[in-house]
């Protein structure tokens, strides 16, 4: 309502009740009210986003950490091969300018070796760096085109079916463990001593292996079958 009031000078006052001001404070105060809980809620989905964030970071950089181990152990076996392959080079050129003649299995070993004794010396033979390289030249002229058939002409010269029946690559079905020996090495060693087959991975060896190794037996007796058949046409001639 409004309500007039005399003024000290001629005129008079008129007094307007206005409760616009009210109202206005009021909404002002509610709109205070209901923002005064935003800011905690803020900070805690920044805080769940900010976690979120370092997780998944952290995710990364643990899978990148684990990659970079990885590759760093593939490129020390890569050097390893590289620095065994110039050795192995330097040496075989060493020893061929001091021989200048063949080298005859006769002059290295008795193959193929027939017994665990054999195979025993032999394995120890390896032990001296000059004999092992010496052995190296010699079998690297059963070059293949083809690493398996280079393999198993390796495998052959060395060893007699008996003696390889009496293995297999990992010690499977309780026998003993080719894997383990110089011998096996000595046929990676030349194998990648042909400059075609330098690069050439483990498994294209290793399968060729284990093929060789499982069908020993098998070999062996086709082989004293095929000589039983020799002998009986021979008697009947």
């Amino acid at each position: 309502s409004n309500s007039i009031m005399n003024s000290p000078s001629a005129g008079s006052w008129k007094v307007i009740d206005d409760n616009s001001y009210l109202i206005n404070n009021s909404k002002r105060r509610m709109d205070f009210n209901s923002l005064g809980s935003s800011p905690g809620s803020a900070n805690a989905s920044n805080k769940k986003h900010l976690e979120k964030s370092t997780d998944e970071k952290l995710t990364v950089l643990l899978r990148a950490v684990t990659n970079l181990k990885y590759e760093l152990r593939d490129y020390g076996v890569k050097i390893d091969r590289i620095e065994n392959a110039i050795i192995n080079n330097n040496y075989i050129n060493k020893i061929n300018e001091e021989n200048n003649c063949s080298v005859t299995s006769e002059h290295l070993y008795d193959f193929p070796m027939k017994t665990l004794e054999d195979l025993n010396i032999f394995e120890n033979k390896l032990l001296e760096n000059t004999y092992r390289l010496k052995m190296i030249n010699y079998l690297s002229r059963l070059e293949q085109p083809k690493i398996s058939d280079m393999t198993r002409h390796i495998m052959a010269k060395l060893f007699h079916n008996n003696l390889l029946s009496k293995y297999s690559y990992v010690g499977q079905k309780k026998k003993l463990i080719f894997s383990v020996l110089r011998s096996c090495l000595l046929i990676f060693d030349t194998i990648r001593n042909i400059p075609k087959h330098k690069s050439c991975t483990d498994m294209e060896i290793v399968g060729p292996l284990k093929t060789f190794l499982a069908n020993a037996k098998f070999r062996e007796q086709k082989k004293q079958q095929l000589n039983s058949s020799r002998s009986v046409n021979t008697n009947n001639e």
